[in-house]
């Protein structure tokens, strides 16, 4: 069903790569973001949605431009460009602390989005004119489904390891030994367990999951800071990753992708 020749094609191969990594990158900040958004600054689900918004406004904005400079700059520099300006926004997010606010996370959106603008025209421009015009839908088709791919990955990969690192930080804290350590907390070492065992419990979850009410309160505090600093240590780590790869492709693509 996929014609392997098209990837003899740099161009083509460079696109799709681009396609991956952006892919990979919008996936960890959907699955980290919002989950800080509303673990750890306790936004409701539908406003840590429209947190996104001005990422979406930027994009709206800018991308007709990025459609007109194609002729006249080249897909691989505004594709390369973008890429390495959307890792730059990515890393703006380790501005976030876990008593930060949305104001520490806002300027990463905004350059995220000013970078993906500047994406996405001329990836697919690139794909399209990497082939003959009558196998362009076959093309696009196979630049979807290697979107889908890095959406996946992007999601499996970077869950994982920012799980990791919350379970690693979690359980290594002075805070929690000592307290599974207290004999007279026996009753809620499952609880206390069950909140080590994954970032989505980590932050404000104990306050508002059923499963934990009648926490004793001074226990909750303490639980809810030493999550949210772990989830914290967890979505730097994603951070990094995201950043280093997406500027990786950046420069791989450049040297990939022939303008037409």
């Amino acid at each position: 069903m996929v014609p392997l020749r098209f990837f003899r094609s740099s161009t083509f191969t460079g696109a799709n790569l681009d396609s991956f990594a952006i892919s990979f990158l919008i996936a960890g900040i959907a699955f980290f973001g919002t989950l800080y958004l509303q673990n750890v600054l306790a936004f409701s689900p539908v406003r840590a949605g429209m947190a996104l918004l001005p990422m979406v406004a930027v994009m709206m904005v800018c991308s007709p431009i990025s459609g007109v400079l194609i002729n006249r700059v080249g897909a691989s520099k505004l594709i390369s460009t973008g890429m390495v300006i959307a890792g730059l926004g990515v890393l703006l997010f380790m501005r976030a602390t876990a008593d930060g606010s949305y104001w520490d996370l806002l300027p990463s959106y905004l350059v995220m989005g000013l970078g993906m603008s500047l994406i996405f025209a001329p990836m697919t421009t690139a794909v399209l004119n990497s082939v003959e015009s009558e196998k362009s839908g076959v093309a696009s088709a196979v630049n979807g489904a290697i979107r889908e791919i890095g959406n996946a990955f992007g999601i499996a990969f970077l869950g994982t390891l920012m799980n990791r690192a919350y379970q690693d930080n979690f359980d290594a804290n002075s805070q929690v030994q000592a307290l599974r350590a207290d004999a007279n907390n026996g009753p809620i070492q499952p609880l206390i367990d069950l909140i080590g065992s994954g970032m989505s419990f980590g932050g404000r979850v104990i306050e508002r999951a059923e499963e934990f009410q009648g926490f004793p309160p001074e226990i909750a505090s303490t639980l809810r800071a030493v999550s949210s600093d772990a989830f914290m240590v967890g979505m730097d780590r994603a951070i990094i990753v995201s950043a280093a790869t997406i500027m990786a492709t950046a420069v791989i693509s450049f040297f990939l992708i022939k303008d037409q």
